[in-house]
């Protein structure tokens, strides 16, 4: 089923994200990356899309591909501390420790007050 906002403006990308978003929330992965597949098709430099795309990759553990997305997130958005935060744990997942060490440094420098990125760091640290 379609949202409304769907229905009346087909071409909306930020509907699409909106939509992928809420599906992720419901644990439809799939439903959610074919939103947000279709958000950046319509809005190639969304930002906000690449990353919940990212989010709902990882969710489904496809490493390789939340990585690529959350990098184009960053790309199209450079202060994203989020995406910064999502890719270090992203990167952690694959071994990458010094890259994810990278990504959580980079997040805190963007928000000094990002207590996730300050724990995953803390976390990686202890290793």
């Amino acid at each position: 089923m379609k949202w409304k906002a769907i229905e009346l403006n087909p071409d909306d990308a930020d509907a699409y994200n909106n939509h992928g978003i809420a599906r992720d929330d419901k644990g439809d992965f799939d439903g959610a990356l074919t939103d947000f597949t279709k958000a950046i098709k319509l809005q190639p430099d969304l930002a906000a899309a690449y990353y919940n795309r990212g989010n709902a990759e990882a969710a489904k553990k496809d490493w390789d591909g939340a990585l690529a997305d959350y990098t184009k997130a960053i790309q199209f958005r450079p202060g994203y501390f989020e995406a910064y935060n999502n890719r270090g744990n992203t990167k952690n997942e694959k071994g990458d420790l010094d890259g994810a060490k990278a990504d959580y440094r980079k997040a805190i420098e963007l928000k000094p007050d990002f207590s996730a990125a300050q724990d995953n760091l803390d976390d990686l640290n202890k290793k």
